[in-house]
């Protein structure tokens, strides 16, 4: 079939594409990432109410949302139809105005003339309640971050975030935006009037909504602007591994931030990055509950966030951020992410939509199975002339790549070799589009360390046009055949040990040279064998650190990336054994948990 391998004896430049390749394993449907949640209080009295959502309700339908509440109506302004210059008592007459959208809830004849259709957040609503009592409202949603986008020279119906602890009046609130401060501000009464405020001694209710005049166009949300890299919240999803959230002080004084996480169920554990400008260093520490940053006047804060996987209490996992100024505005931010490799991401497996016997592995996925990829650092080595086993650091270090394989189970193999490759789908017809057919089973990558099963594969990506495969490979040890099983748990707090034994007559023995006749095992007629190579024995261990060996703090540690201390043992190289010492870092390249297939 033409496939080619190419060769690639630097394992650096093949484990970026494996990365993107490979990083679910198999080309199954992600699940989507869990998305955190919160629960906003509204009390509704009788008549109207002017509201503010911070939430977007799920689901958001009309009929969800408002269905169980005592209304008579639902309302909410349609900016894009046109500008608003006086402030009307709210009235059914509404509903032959284009610029309103309105919801009436069944089985009220009216409700054939709905037209709010979905709820959204950080949007205002007008409701009606019937009856003579209050009624309390939660709704439980996911906060979103966005800017609003001010019709100008118009009334605007909005409403803000701020801390129910700490009411800022309008003026302060306002204030850093010309658009608005000292703009007229209209709040409806208990006797369902729109009455003017006076924004010096009025306070800003938290979830109520006002008509507000913006003198010219503006997008101001709040004396702190929020940014998100992308989307209205922060979704790690399961390969993600930073997201930065731009922080503005838009106000005329310093103010200290402060960062809170609120919990749930399944709460997500965060990294922050720290520079020290004065040691110059790097770290990614633990983001601690509550975290308080300086923010200059006019300033901009750069806050890179980081999901730490490792410490996940469940595969899809996620929290709310409250981020306050100290003066009375909260925003909230919704965080979610999910194990990068974790078995829902195979979910399709237990669907039936994989072999049974690969099923059965995939639903008991070791959540660190995959392959893993690195480097060992030799620092220390005994002084065998002595015979001392006590290893002593070096003048320089010696590194050296090394390749291992955690299956299903646990049961990890080192690999001198592996080739990534590509296994295709089949397809069967259609039952209900005749002509057409649908996927039966998916393709998937594999990781194969037997030459003889190259040909039941095509190549992973394509170089000039052809398919090919990459093959990781190292010259840092032997053995026949394909892998070593090795002893052990491959987990933070454990360890993985075995033996590794080069035979005299191996082509890599360290003696043994194939055309020189000092170094070739036999005497100068090839007739007999003689003791010019020996046998050399390595006893290997690999010992997993609960923290970076490096020192950098790596978010990622203990879930993509993993390492400790490496420590061997060697016979055979001198009339002493030889013990080494060192450090070893891992990444994960694959979360495939198969060989071969």
């Amino acid at each position: 079939m033409g496939m080619e391998i190419e060769m690639k004896s630097d394992a650096r430049r093949a484990v970026p594409a494996l990365a993107m390749a490979l990083a679910m394993g198999l080309t199954l449907p992600a699940a989507a990432a869990a998305v955190a949640e919160h629960t906003q209080t509204i009390q509704l009295q009788p008549g109207w109410n002017a509201v503010f959502l911070e939430v977007r309700p799920e689901p958001n339908d009309a009929e969800s949302v408002f269905g169980g509440l005592p209304i008579a109506s639902a309302w909410t302004w349609n900016p894009r139809v046109g500008k608003i210059e006086f402030v009307e008592d709210p009235t059914e007459e509404m509903i032959e105005s284009p610029t309103w959208l309105g919801y009436f809830p069944r089985p009220r004849p009216e409700s054939i003339l709905t037209n709010l259709f979905a709820v959204q957040a950080n949007r205002a609503y007008l409701i009606k309640l019937e009856g003579t009592q209050p009624v309390v409202w939660n709704v439980t949603g996911r906060p979103e971050i966005k800017s609003y986008r001010w019709v100008p020279d118009s009334f605007n119906l909005v409403g803000f975030h701020v801390d129910p602890n700490q009411l800022p009046t309008f003026a302060q609130f306002l204030g850093p935006s010309p658009a608005h401060f000292n703009q007229p501000i209209y709040r409806l009464n208990a006797a369902s009037e729109w009455e003017l405020v006076n924004p010096f001694a009025t306070q800003i209710r938290s979830g109520e909504a006002y008509w507000v005049y913006s003198k010219g166009a503006s997008d101001y949300s709040g004396p702190i602007e929020i940014e998100l890299d992308t989307g209205s919240a922060m979704d790690f999803g399961g390969s993600s591994q930073v997201q930065r959230m731009r922080i503005r002080n838009l106000g005329s004084a310093p103010s200290a931030v402060n960062v809170a996480r609120i919990g749930g169920p399944a709460p997500i554990e965060l990294s922050y990055f720290n520079f020290d400008p004065d040691t110059g260093e790097i770290a990614w520490p633990n983001m601690p509950a509550s975290l308080t940053i300086p923010a200059q006047q006019g300033g901009e804060l750069l806050v890179d966030l980081a999901p730490r996987r490792a410490a996940f209490t469940a595969p899809e996992v996620g929290s709310i951020l409250m981020i306050r100024d100290g003066f009375g505005y909260r925003r909230l931010l919704a965080v979610a992410a999910k194990t990068a490799f974790a078995p829902p991401a195979f979910a399709a497996a237990r669907q039936g939509r994989l072999p049974a016997h690969m099923a059965a592995a995939v639903t008991s996925t070791n959540p660190l199975a995959g392959l893993w990829m690195g480097t060992v650092r030799i620092q220390k080595v005994s002084e065998s002339q002595t015979g001392s086993l006590v290893p002593t650091p070096v003048g320089k270090s010696f590194d050296f790549r090394v390749i291992l394989h955690v299956d299903a189970v646990g049961t990890v193999r080192l690999l001198k070799e592996v080739i990534q490759l590509w296994k295709e789908g089949t397809r069967i017809p259609d039952p209900e589009n005749p002509g057409m057919f649908v996927v039966d089973e998916p393709g998937y990558y594999v990781l194969v360390t037997d030459d003889n099963l190259l040909s039941q594969f095509e190549g992973a990506v394509l170089r000039d046009g052809q398919p090919v495969g990459y093959r990781m490979s190292t010259a840092a040890y032997d053995f026949q055949p394909q892998f070593v099983i090795m002893n052990g748990t491959f987990a933070i707090g454990s360890a993985v040990q075995t033996t590794l034994t080069l035979e005299a007559e191996a082509p890599t023995n360290p003696f043994k040279h194939r055309y020189h006749p000092d170094h070739n095992n036999r005497d100068e007629t090839y007739t007999q064998y003689l003791e010019e190579a020996f046998v050399v024995t390595r006893q290997l261990e690999l010992e997993f650190a609960a923290a970076d060996p490096l020192e950098r703090s790596q978010p990622e540690y203990g879930e993509s990336s993993i390492g400790g201390v490496y420590r061997e043992r060697i016979s055979g190289l001198h009339r002493s054994d030889i013990a080494v010492e060192g450090i070893f870092m891992l990444r994960r390249a694959s979360a495939r948990p198969f060989l071969n297939q």
